[in-house]
């Protein structure tokens, strides 16, 4: 089945002047919110995609799964018709430890005259995940607010229309920034686009923020999805089918494409619901101080590996010190201990439903 990468070698030859951007567009763009722009970038404001590219095709790319595609990804969009010569600028990256932040956001100006927004997702950095953990108890966490800023001023500096888009945390802060920007700045946005973003935060009134955007708000999950399905999700969305299993389905690159549009299904798969209710039924029997004490704890057994990221850096860490790892556990107080081991057995046992593929249920 085809995926975006093939999207592109079909696609790539027809500007968007002559064929409207669509979802499949928006994700590539959302994708691209990963690239490492100040490499090509440097200190000039914008620049097109096509004269970036040997600037940065042999740069650093985000290791993992995702790096191959991405590296595709450059070559094919900066060498197309359809994005090549779109300007490629306003690339802020934001790091802040000390206050849980991994911000990162670029603007594409595009060749139908419109501005297209992308925001990063979690970058796997250790910070990065703890500020999506702490969306659970605390709205708006720094990179929502660093993202409402943000188009903001990327509006008062240019008066075209506007899209936002974003992949997992950057789908929520997408939708974040439209919903609560500044009323004149709403009015200009033509869409927002979250692929698999979890939805806003059920210590606010979403369903109000939702009411705002309606209409332009397009959302899609794959078919297993879970990150997608997290806190106050939009109702309204398209599940896309996907290669893969379970949580590794978050990875874009496995959806599926036909033509110009996802190839999308009735329903989510059974393990998603599952995951869905588990994570829900969990998160509603603990308070908001009972969410921050034990995400905090979570993420201080995490730090005492030493590591920054999640993946390998974070198991090689556990077995580097596995003593200290112990001695963080043992000097939390035995309630706090007992509660971080429930959660951590309830999230597992419901990480293991997801390499389940049942049947769909029904919406």
């Amino acid at each position: 089945m085809s995926s975006i990468i093939d999207y592109l070698l079909w696609r790539g030859d027809v500007p968007l002047t002559a064929c409207p951007l669509n979802g499949v567009d928006g994700l590539i763009l959302a994708q691209m919110s990963y690239f490492h722009w100040e490499l090509g970038l440097g200190d000039r404001e914008s620049a097109t995609l096509r004269s970036l590219r040997p600037l940065m095709e042999d740069a650093p790319f985000t290791g993992g799964m995702s790096e191959e595609n991405d590296r595709r990804l450059l070559a094919l969009t900066s060498a197309s018709s359809r994005f090549g010569e779109m300007r490629v600028g306003d690339y802020v990256h934001e790091f802040e430890q000390s206050i849980d932040k991994q911000f990162a956001a670029v603007t594409f100006a595009l060749p139908d005259d419109t501005l297209f927004l992308s925001f990063r997702g979690t970058d796997g950095t250790l910070v990065g995940w703890k500020e999506d953990f702490n969306m659970a108890f605390s709205t708006p966490v720094p990179s929502q607010e660093r993202a409402r800023e943000y188009l903001n001023a990327v509006a008062a500096s240019d008066p075209r229309p506007l899209r936002l888009a974003g992949h997992s945390k950057g789908g929520n802060l997408a939708v974040y920034a439209a919903a609560t920007a500044d009323a004149a700045v709403r009015g200009r946005i033509l869409g927002i686009y979250s692929y698999d973003g979890p939805g806003l935060s059920d210590k606010i009134d979403s369903a109000t923020l939702y009411d705002r955007i309606s209409g332009r708000l397009r959302s899609f999950v794959p078919q297993s999805s879970l990150v997608g399905m997290l806190l106050s999700y939009y109702k309204e969305y398209t599940v896309v089918e996907s290669d893969s299993f379970g949580v590794l389905q978050h990875n874009p690159y496995y959806w599926h494409v036909l033509g110009p549009a996802f190839v999308s299904l009735d329903a989510r798969t059974r393990s998603s619901a599952y995951i869905e209710n588990v994570v829900r039924k969990w998160l509603s029997g603990i308070d908001e101080d009972e969410r921050r004490t034990l995400v905090d704890a979570l993420f201080e057994v995490l730090s005492a590996t030493d590591a920054e990221s999640f993946g390998k850096d974070l198991w090689a860490g556990m077995l580097r010190n596995p003593g200290a790892v112990a001695a963080v556990v043992q000097g939390f107080d035995p309630d706090v201990r007992q509660k971080l081991t429930r959660m951590l057995a309830e999230l597992g046992s419901a990480a293991l439903h997801s390499g389940s593929d049942k049947p769909a249920l029904p919406e």
